[in-house]
């Protein structure tokens, strides 16, 4: 047994899973595409950017298929890779197993944080390391206490938007109404006139404001929540090993991914119905009815996602022809990263300055050009000189305490099931 915790190898990789980050980062690149363009706040408070109906469509089909889909699905992944790592390094070095994944977490904490005060206050990693920490303290529970914290998340936005009722009245209406407006035109003037540093003075400020506001803090509380239950779903998949099951159980995930579809596509019909009440600060009873059907719908589809991705990775066929996402997925956090400075060189002024000039449509086609004509070639070109991704790398260093050892190429895989 080794005293020391390594690195897993890269041959060692689940294809699938691979394959589902890379999905999941166009996913993400698509829903953050807006907030790179224009402010955050402009939708709350009540600007519209797009009236060409061809702009209402785009936004429509990408709140239906996208919003908080593909958040959801990296949570899953999340949880299902911290139940494989664990138990790697349980079995590797059980006496510092909980020490390097407390570094793990530690690293992508500050990594986050940077992130989010520095380049982009959307940032999400902070919130999957400090959920990763409480997922940390619940890994001993056994499956019937994980199950019953995941109903109670799931549940939680039921309870949340019953709150809104108390804590909505039209006076706070009308304050969160003007804080929005007063965040509009400081974006508007660092972002779409400013230098990188005003830029930069902005996103920290915005990052603090979104972290101490007590009405942002409740948002960001809730949505926190329904990421863990998608986190805690994950976890219990990979301690079970769901997607390394063999034939006995594919019948088992097959059902699963269709009722997943049923429900998830039942949840959508919900929120199209009630999507005008979507951007309004007011509480109602189809506000409430369209929260619901978000969040639930949110983790249906999710599942779904990874689901019929995970079988499509066991078909030889399929196999070759995704391998292109395998390779994005390989490096997330890299391109992530690249996400964020691809879009603020394109929209904030100190790069190319289209603020406030795209609309939803432009910003999918956008997101989906360079995610297919940058990323996608450009992962596929660093990862046949290096090992890994350069912020995995530095990620691995600050987890492990040392470099870890061999940045060539590696080997094509020689197994469907394993990524190269």
């Amino acid at each position: 047994m080794s005293t020391h915790s390594q690195p897993v190898a890269a041959e060692a990789r689940l294809f699938s899973l691979d394959l589902i980050r890379g999905v999941a980062l166009y996913g993400i690149f698509i829903m953050n595409m807006p907030g790179f363009s224009h402010s955050s706040y402009a939708e709350a408070n009540g600007v519209q950017l797009a009236h060409a109906w061809l702009d209402q469509l785009f936004d429509t089909f990408r709140e239906l298929l996208f919003a908080g889909k593909f958040n959801s699905l990296f949570c899953l992944l999340f949880g299902y890779g911290f139940a494989l790592q664990l138990a790697r390094l349980q079995r590797d070095a059980p006496t510092r197993a909980t020490v390097t994944y407390l570094r793990r977490l530690g690293a992508l904490l500050l990594i986050g944080v940077l992130h989010g005060a520095l380049l982009w206050p959307g940032d999400v990693l902070h919130l999957y390391a400090l959920l990763g920490f409480l997922l940390l303290l619940l890994h001993r529970r056994s499956d019937r206490v994980l199950i019953g914290i995941f109903i109670a998340c799931a549940l939680f936005p039921l309870a949340y938007g019953l709150m809104r009722f108390h804590w909505i009245n039209p006076e706070v209406s009308a304050y969160l109404a003007q804080e929005s407006a007063r965040w509009v035109a400081n974006d508007n003037l660092a972002y779409g006139q400013g230098g990188f540093w005003d830029a930069v003075a902005e996103s920290i400020s915005m990052f603090g404001y979104n972290h101490t506001s007590i009405y942002n803090l409740r948002g960001l509380g809730n949505y926190s929540v329904q990421l863990f239950a998608s986190m805690l779903l994950g976890y219990l998949a990979g301690r079970h090993g769901y997607l390394q099951a063999g034939a006995d159980r594919l019948s088992q995930l097959k059902r699963l991914q269709w009722l997943s579809l049923v429900t998830g596509l039942g949840c959508t019909v919900l929120v199209a119905l009630t999507l005008p009440y979507a951007g309004t600060i007011a509480s109602s009873p189809a506000k409430l009815l369209f929260s619901l059907g978000q969040a639930w719908g949110r983790l249906a589809l999710a599942l779904f996602y990874a689901l019929t991705l995970a079988r499509l990775a066991l078909l030889p066929n399929w196999h070759q022809r995704l391998a292109p996402l395998a390779t994005m997925g390989r490096m997330p956090l890299s391109n992530y990263l690249l996400q964020t400075l691809l879009g603020i060189f394109i929209f904030y002024h100190w790069g190319l300055g289209y603020w406030n000039q795209a609309g939803p449509m432009a910003e999918v086609l956008l997101a989906t050009a360079l995610f297919l004509g940058v990323q996608m070639p450009l992962s596929t070109w660093w990862l046949k000189r290096h090992r890994y991704g350069p912020l995995e790398y530095a990620w691995r260093v600050l987890t492990y305490g040392r470099r870890s050892t061999g940045s060539s190429a590696l080997p094509a895989p020689t197994q469907p099931g394993l990524s190269g």
